[in-house]
């Protein structure tokens, strides 16, 4: 059974990068910084696919992404140990058409 002509699936895949704006350890009620101790830069691979429906003005979508992390965010670890990101999403919304 195929899609009606208004669904399109799609495939995504691509680089993330990420700059780190604060990072802290809270213990019960004390709060320490460790931003000298955490990478302010990240990078990952990103993979997802969604599906769309088009329609004349508006194009709602949903969709799933995994971001899989590339590099060590700890400064702090051995060379041969690796502490990376990552995450998962899913997202739902309404693109415009200009």
């Amino acid at each position: 059974m195929a899609l009606p002509s208004v669904l399109r699936p799609y495939v995504l895949a691509g680089l993330n990068f990420a700059f780190l704006l604060s990072a802290k350890t809270i213990n019960d009620d004390n709060s320490s910084d460790v931003l000298k101790n955490i990478s302010s830069f990240a990078f990952a691979m990103d993979f997802g696919g969604g599906i769309e429906i088009s329609m004349p003005v508006i194009v709602p979508f949903i969709e799933y992404d995994y971001d899989a992390g590339i590099s060590t965010i700890d400064k702090n670890l051995p060379k041969n140990a690796s502490y990376t990101t990552s995450g998962s999403e899913i997202k739902a919304g309404i693109r415009f058409k200009l």
